[in-house]
């Protein structure tokens, strides 16, 4: 119920929490979701995860009820290459373009996509994102996310993040 979410982040803002992000699982599975955002305390900033393919639709609506920006899961510009890592159907990648595009557009800036890095799989794709990045001239944000060594079976899709890091230190014009 919205009632009871909004209950607890205007008690967490009375102990200072100024700050809420809507994640885990979609967030915009909830149809009520514009009337979580529309009933929350004011805060600094509330924000979303979401793989993004219900927010071209709802970017506006969830703008003018409070969400200030989103965080997008993006982890290829393939569209076969993300079908297989997110199990998602064809067509899927085109709809997370324009749920960014639509966000942008919004304002839900800066816009954050999160490309969690597969070796083997996506690395190969970091200056593909980068220049898709480009396009939207700062108001999209790439964050390149190390795979969690959690699971041995997946250790052999982890990335050697400090050579990663070297390279894109030596290429960047600023740190």
């Amino acid at each position: 119920k919205p009632e009871l979410i909004c209950g607890i982040v205007r008690e967490a803002a009375k102990f200072g929490v100024n700050k809420v992000k809507f994640s885990g699982g979609e967030p915009l599975f909830r149809k009520d979701f514009e009337e979580i955002l529309t009933c929350l305390p004011p805060l600094k900033e509330i924000s979303a995860t979401t793989n993004g393919i219900l927010l071209e639709k709802r970017a506006k609506t969830l703008k003018a009820a409070g969400l200030d920006r989103v965080n997008i899961s993006l982890d290829s510009l393939i569209p076969e290459k993300y079908e297989a890592i997110t199990g998602a159907r064809p067509g899927t990648l085109e709809k997370v373009i324009k749920g960014i595009d639509s966000a942008v557009e919004a304002g839900l800036t800066p816009v954050k996509l999160n490309m969690v890095l597969l070796k083997g799989i996506n690395d190969n794709e970091i200056d593909s994102m980068i220049e898709f990045v480009r396009s939207y001239k700062g108001k999209v944000i790439l964050q390149l996310i190390e795979l969690m060594n959690i699971d041995p079976n997946l250790s052999k899709y982890m990335i050697d993040s400090r050579s990663l890091e070297k390279s894109l230190a030596q290429r960047a014009s600023e740190i």
